[in-house]
């Protein structure tokens, strides 16, 4: 499973996306491979025109859900300390995200640059 991170899948539903980034996600959908946490599903769901509204929210249906729990949430927190210690300030959102992802051991596909600051993050390359 990959957790696929916002700035992918606006690459994805986009007409004029980055090809690379949409055929990664198509073939993580494909192979069944594609999961999503609520943090992700409001990020996108936030953004979106009414008419995109029902055909994403049927997509994300389908995908593996990532249930965050209390331990995400102080795992995120512990986590941006430590950054903001060093002079690194990342949006609360992406911290949630980098720790759901690290505490499952799962890998996160993103073009979002705050992600390569988390420690311990498999995060992958866009091909």
């Amino acid at each position: 499973m990959v957790l696929i991170d916002t700035s992918a899948w606006i690459e994805f539903l986009r007409r004029s996306g980055d090809w690379n980034i949409a055929d990664e996600v198509a073939e993580l959908l494909d192979r069944d491979l594609a999961a999503t946490c609520g943090m992700i599903e409001l990020e996108l769901i936030q953004g979106l025109f009414p008419r995109e509204a029902e055909r994403v929210q049927s997509l994300f249906q389908a995908l593996h859900y990532v249930d965050l729990t209390r331990e995400d949430y102080v795992a995120a927190g512990c986590i941006l300390r430590g950054l903001r210690q060093r002079g690194i300030t990342v949006p609360s959102s992406d911290g949630l995200i980098a720790a759901a992802a690290t505490r499952r051991s799962l890998p996160l596909l993103s073009i979002d640059r705050h992600f390569l600051h988390f420690p311990g993050l498999d995060l992958l390359p866009p091909r």
